[in-house]
């Protein structure tokens, strides 16, 4: 455990798997990429988080339900929360998922809101924020991390590196003034079915800055997988809040 200039105590713990390899010139292996984030994401719950008898966790920006799907095989009683009516998958990312279906064993309530309207994060033993911060403004960032605080908080984030982002898709970056010290960039959101219901922009902060707003959201320690593994944008993360 270590302690950084914020005041946050660090545990770092070697990524479970290695990243997904890429050759120059291919397109993103998008199937292969889900693929890995789901087989740590049940790493995570097995090895970190398992779950007592009873336990709940709550899955915001649900989407699909893949990943509520493993904490209810795992054994929580999940609550998954979508912006959007629950959506299914099809093709690789379905094949990479697993059935886009629910069985009918698998513990999981679902509730079509917007998760900044979701008043009950209390009342769960684990709370995810997988693949969903980054497509929410700042202030409903900061907001949601002092919400789900005194319980464990599971994160997968994007990271803004400016340096990592194709010429193809920097169009859609602009940095943004730093704000009450955060660091990062505002990303155009594209309204599809993986972007917000809501928001035309997202923020993505630098991984000092987000480490920066773990702190001034009252936690006290975090876990984080290293190495970083690598989206179309650059650098993502996964970080466990505790305390």
């Amino acid at each position: 455990m270590t302690a950084t200039s914020t005041g946050l105590a660090i545990k770092r713990l070697t990524a479970p798997f290695a990243d997904v390899p890429r050759q120059p010139g291919e397109p993103f292996p998008a199937a292969a990429h889900l693929s890995l984030r789901l087989k740590t994401f049940r790493h995570i719950l097995r090895v970190i988080l398992p779950p007592r008898p009873g336990a709940t966790l709550v899955d915001l920006g649900a989407g699909a339900g893949q990943f509520s799907r493993i904490a209810s095989r795992l054994g929580y009683a999940v609550t998954a929360i979508d912006a959007r009516p629950r959506w299914t998958l099809a093709g690789e990312d379905a094949r990479a998922a697993g059935a886009p279906d629910t069985p009918a064993g698998d513990r999981i309530t679902s509730i079509t809101t917007d998760l900044r309207d979701f008043d009950r994060l209390h009342e769960f033993d684990v709370v995810l924020a997988v693949g969903v911060l980054y497509h929410l403004p700042l202030s409903d960032q900061l907001a949601l991390l002092r919400r789900s605080a005194g319980r464990p908080l599971v994160i997968d984030t994007e990271l803004y590196d400016s340096t990592c982002i194709p010429a193809d898709r920097a169009w859609r970056f602009r940095p943004a003034p730093a704000v009450d010290g955060y660091e990062g960039a505002l990303c155009r959101e594209t309204g599809q079915a993986w972007s917000s219901a809501a928001d035309p922009e997202g923020f993505w902060f630098t991984e000092d800055s987000l480490l920066h707003a773990f702190r001034d959201a009252g936690r006290s320690e975090v876990t984080i997988l290293d190495p970083p593994y690598h989206s179309a944008f650059g650098p993502r993360r996964w970080y466990i809040l505790h305390g």
